[in-house]
């Protein structure tokens, strides 16, 4: 019941909160700092919609993007079309100077500039027209799943990227596109050149997981001998925690551990796909390090690998609602509904949350019964493990710097425009985070110190299966 009214607290204030914030909404009218389409006429009257920011910039982030197709989506043709022939209007106007070199102007240097100029511009609208094609049809594909938009967006995107590596040779020493930010336009096209392997392999995961889950039903594997399933263990370390207890015994529980391990790395690979390899270590890490944590502190030795296994659960299904979702149509299709829809953040925002509480309920459950310690004792246990946590996340802020790790973060999940006035978002944030690595630390410290100590003064109850009892 707690867990439950800790989702939907979360899901009510999210919803409540991020409808007004600047970095959840886009409008164009108002001059924001999203990008949006502007509609050019040409010298016969006749107009199109090209992609400019008004010296905001144009990077391509996931909440821009998200946006831009959300507003654009109800005239998709009409803007593929357009990106094109804002092009072709280009072409003309460098192709009618060619022609006119005599009577256009009568200094030579002056003409070349134009030239030159008109070259430049056309390359640009190139680019624009391959990003615009890929980025509508890649979006198409994450909301509808047309098989023809997943044909047409990775096809846009090769030519986009050939054309960015021509550009970028051409004019090595030469100014960047005015309003665009390619590395970060090609980070994003990154992410959609590994959309189908992270769907596949999250796919995989996912269906290891649940198959693992629906085998460890209770007695849907027949025991053998007086020992049960472990994958029993695994389902009762989900659904029924107070229901394990140390008198019961488990075949396969060696293999089931290493697993459940071998599964969570490969998630983080799947995970890195889409970011870089940093993001799904030290997040990994940080959350591998609870498990190790309270293996060791119970000193239960007979019992390690029951206690992993049944430790990991929580943990390993936190990973499958992730995989689950990437297992769609990638991590984008995530972010797409998060950006847009405000009832989606907040339940997605619930049902993280509910994970994350269930996770710490479970946790404190399996602590009493496998260190045999009473209430307080194995709520102590978890305070220290997560104490640590938190400890370890504020060093690396201490160490990396608040504004160095979070753009680093955003730079490689490719979610915010990254930094300075183009982003409210994260612009606040770091104007409020330059003191939040030491306080973080010194909250850490002093929950670790206090669970510490409540965790000294508390006795350890009877082993069941210590010789005396058995006696």
């Amino acid at each position: 019941m707690l867990v439950l009214m800790a989702g939907l607290i979360t899901g009510y204030f999210t919803f409540r909160i991020t409808s007004d914030l600047p970095v959840f909404s886009w409008d164009e009218k108002a001059g924001t700092a999203w990008p949006g389409p502007v509609y050019v006429s040409d010298s016969a009257g006749q107009g199109f919609y090209v992609f400019y920011s008004a010296g905001q910039g144009f990077y391509g982030s996931s909440v821009e993007l998200s946006h831009l197709y959300e507003d654009l989506k109800s005239d998709f043709p009409e803007v593929v079309e357009d990106a094109r022939r804002a092009l072709e209007v280009s072409s003309i106007q460098r192709d009618l100077l060619r022609h006119s070199r005599d009577t256009a102007t009568s200094v030579p240097d002056r003409y070349d500039r134009v030239l030159d100029s008109l070259e430049y511009q056309g390359e640009l609208l190139r680019l624009l027209d391959y990003y615009t094609r890929y980025f509508m049809n890649y979006y198409q594909w994450i909301e509808s799943g047309d098989p023809q938009s997943s044909v047409n967006y990775k096809l846009a995107m090769g030519q986009f990227r050939a054309t960015v590596a021509y550009h970028q040779e051409k004019y090595r020493e030469g100014p960047g596109p005015p309003g665009m930010d390619l590395e970060a336009l090609m980070g994003g096209t990154r992410i959609a050149s590994q959309s189908d392997r992270s769907v596949r392999w999250a796919r995989v995961v996912t269906v290891v997981l649940l198959f693992m889950l629906i085998m460890g039903i209770p007695r849907f594997i027949r025991d053998r001998g007086y020992r049960r399933f472990g994958g029993s263990l695994y389902f009762d370390a989900l659904f029924r925690p107070h229901k394990i207890s140390d008198l019961n015994a488990w075949h396969s529980i060696s293999r089931l551990a290493l697993t459940l391990f071998l599964l969570y790395v490969f998630g983080g690979v799947i995970l890195s796909s889409f970011s870089s390899w940093l993001v799904p270590l030290v997040l990994g890490t940080l959350g591998l390090l609870p498990v190790l944590f309270l293996t060791l502190i119970m000193g239960n030795g007979r019992r390690s690998g029951e206690i992993l296994v049944s430790l990991m659960a929580p943990k390993v299904l936190i990973l499958a609602a992730i995989l689950g979702i990437v297992a769609v149509r990638g991590p984008m299709f995530f972010w797409y509904h998060f950006w847009v829809s405000e009832t989606f953040r907040a339940l997605s925002m619930s049902v993280f949350v509910m994970l994350i509480f269930h996770k710490l309920h479970v946790d404190a459950v399996l602590a009493r019964k496998w260190s045999h310690r009473n209430r307080r004792g194995a709520a102590s246990m978890v305070g220290m493990a997560l104490s640590l946590q938190f400890l370890l996340c504020g060093f690396l802020l201490w160490v990396c710097g608040p504004e160095k790790s979070v753009l680093t973060l955003n730079g490689d999940l490719n979610l915010l425009p990254p930094g300075g006035s183009v982003s409210p978002g994260i612009a606040s944030w770091l104007g409020e985070s330059r003191g939040l690595p030491g306080r973080l630390m010194i909250f850490a410290g002093m929950f670790l110190a206090i669970n510490l100590l409540v965790f000294l003064f508390n006795r350890k109850g009877p082993d069941h299966l210590s010789p005396r009892n058995l006696a």
